[in-house]
């Protein structure tokens, strides 16, 4: 039996070749004023975690979901 952890990355991680450059600029706008961290996630910051989870590291964690939302669930 296999049990599988994920990222659950919200909304607020921008990307200007998917987004275009006003939406991009109108999400960090958002961001900065709603997200704890003051601030949209990188898309580099859901690989770091991708690569934990893919990593020996992680290899006791089992079916967990792992937020990445700038502290929005607190």
């Amino acid at each position: 039996m296999a049990c599988t952890s994920m990222p659950s990355p919200p909304a607020f991680f921008p990307d200007v070749v998917t987004s275009g450059e006003e939406r991009m600029r109108q999400t960090i706008q958002r961001a900065e004023q709603t997200v704890p961290l003051k601030r949209p996630g990188k898309l580099r910051e859901v690989g770091f975690l991708a690569l934990y989870l893919a990593s020996a590291a992680s290899d006791y964690m089992t079916g967990q979901t792992i937020l990445l939302d700038g502290g929005m669930s607190l």
